[in-house]
């Protein structure tokens, strides 16, 4: 009887564990199709020197690149087994895992990476192209990659491009590689209606042992945000992918997972490149921060998912400074700067942005005609918006930068000497550009990691922009769903490979 009795405690506890692994996790569950909302539209499924900021935040749903990148900063092997940088910073070189293919049959190689990477180069679709001199396929694993000058940042402009068969595109032409995906993902492509819905199912030869645990994948296109939250709460969809934070408060006092990671910094950028600006003069952009409550702005334009910020970096980035001393709210202070830069009465300015961001531009309006800086909203259309940023502006502009996890790689693509995005109008002080030189040759990452620090700081001692608050990415998901999104990687990437759906 008491053998009995062991046996049948032994079938109990083996009853309730089956769902859980070594760890006390619930076991993956395989099968289902997980349905996601987004209301940004994608243009290109496939040939990544024609993508926009669009596809490549969509696109790891559907691709694969040659390295990720973690929370830490980190850089971790995807398709490339491993890389290494030469100690003069002029070589690079990527080795390849064995055994992988493209969703043609074909197999991701030494030469279908060299091709994916000089096409990127020679179209300018690589950031970091111009510093490169050569791109070879040392043997059917291995790709060197040589540089014309010295230079650490070049690997995370590699690392950031999706792979696409070769093949395909020589057989099919550009035009059909932009609407058709073949990658070496774990999700194929077999429906891309352009900002409607992309939809796709599970790849049998994806290499990656026993994933992924979906069978599919649908995304579909909804703008507005009622929308999207009523097809959440009618389970008509599984993930709300980058939700409006509105949407996200009231979604999670309803009990609906909300995954959350920061994004984005908000900041006000002064056009201090201009000598006849009084925002050249360094009080006037002081006044400015100190002017503006940020932890009463963040509490009331981010619904529980904005944090104000004091430096123009976030805490967990390697640009933080946890000793940086700030400029806390102070309207005092602010007209005492304002008046010993020679504008006791004040001055009357403009501030560019787009329409998506009034209210926040309203708020700074009130805050700044407290201190005797009167400005008007100039609510200008995408176009001209970014023709500001890239040609300059008049005043100010309201906009945002960037978040990297190795905060560096966005900063500079933002802020540094030859950046990515112009910033026309905004000055750059001998010190500040003279670090951005030190960090780009920096020898190791402990060393990079540092002068990043050293970098951020500058630009904020300096009130090269004025930061405002960070924006939290907000994704609501179904209490069901078990999702990767946002987790251990930076926010531009997804391992959907490792989601699944609990069967009720």
């Amino acid at each position: 009887m008491k053998k009995l009795l062991i046996i049948i405690l032994i079938a109990f506890v083996s009853t309730i564990c089956m769902g859980l692994n070594s760890y006390g996790e619930e076991k993956p569950q395989y099968g289902g199709t997980l349905r996601i909302l987004s209301s940004s539209g994608v243009m290109n499924v496939g040939y990544a020197p024609k993508q926009v900021f669009p596809d490549h935040t969509h696109g790891t749903i559907w691709s694969d690149r040659i390295l990720d990148l973690k929370k830490t900063g980190d850089l971790i092997p995807c398709l490339a087994e491993s890389y290494n940088i030469s100690a003069d910073l002029k070589t690079i070189t990527i080795r390849l895992r064995r055994g992988i293919k493209y969703q043609d049959g074909t197999e991701f190689n030494a030469k279908a990476l060299q091709w994916s990477l000089w096409t990127s180069k020679e179209t300018g679709a690589l950031a970091g192209g111009k510093r490169i001199d050569k791109i070879e396929a040392t043997d059917e694993y291995t790709v060197v990659v040589t540089l014309n000058q010295r230079n650490n940042q070049v690997i995370y402009d590699l690392a950031r491009i999706y792979q696409y068969s070769p093949t395909a595109f020589q057989k099919n032409g550009q035009d059909w590689a932009i609407n058709h995906s073949v990658s070496t993902s774990a999700f194929e492509v077999t429906d891309f209606q352009r900002d409607v819905v992309i939809k796709m199912k599970k790849f049998d030869g994806y290499w990656r042992s026993g994933r992924p645990y979906l069978d599919g994948v649908e995304l579909r296109f909804v703008k507005e945000p009622a929308t999207c939250s009523a097809m959440i709460q009618a389970k008509q969809a599984d993930i709300w992918m980058v939700s409006t934070t509105q949407e996200a408060a009231d979604l999670k006092l309803k009990g609906y997972q909300i995954l959350q990671t920061p994004t984005l910094l908000n900041n006000i950028y002064p056009d201090s490149k201009n000598a006849d600006s009084p925002f050249a003069n360094k009080k006037v952009r002081e006044a400015i921060e100190y002017a503006i409550d940020r932890p009463a702005m963040a509490k009331a334009l981010g619904f529980g998912f904005e944090e104000p910020i004091n430096q123009l970096a976030t805490p967990g980035t390697q640009g933080y400074n946890p000793n940086y001393k700030d400029r806390p709210y102070n309207p005092a202070k602010a007209k005492q700067l304002l008046a010993e830069a020679g504008f006791p009465n004040g001055l009357k300015t403009k501030m560019t942005l787009l329409s998506t961001a009034k209210d926040r531009g309203t708020v700074i309006q009130n805050y700044l005609k407290e201190v005797g800086i009167v400005i008007d909203l100039d609510v200008a259309d995408v176009g001209r918006y970014w023709g500001a940023i890239n040609g300059g502006w008049q005043g100010l502009l309201l906009g945002v930068s960037a978040i990297n996890p190795e905060y560096c790689v966005a900063w500079l693509h933002h802020f540094g000497p030859e950046p990515v995005m112009k910033f026309a109008s905004m000055a750059k002080s001998p010190e500040y550009l003279g670090l951005c030189d030190k960090l780009v040759i920096a020898p190791n990452i402990s060393m990079m990691r540092d002068l990043t620090m050293q970098m951020v700081t500058q630009a904020s001692e300096d009130a090269m922009a004025i930061p405002l608050t960070v924006t939290m990415g907000t994704s609501v998901a179904q209490t069901y769903v078990h999702s990767n999104y946002y987790k251990d990687v930076d926010w531009t990437y997804w391992w959907i490979y490792n989601d699944w759906i609990e069967k009720k």
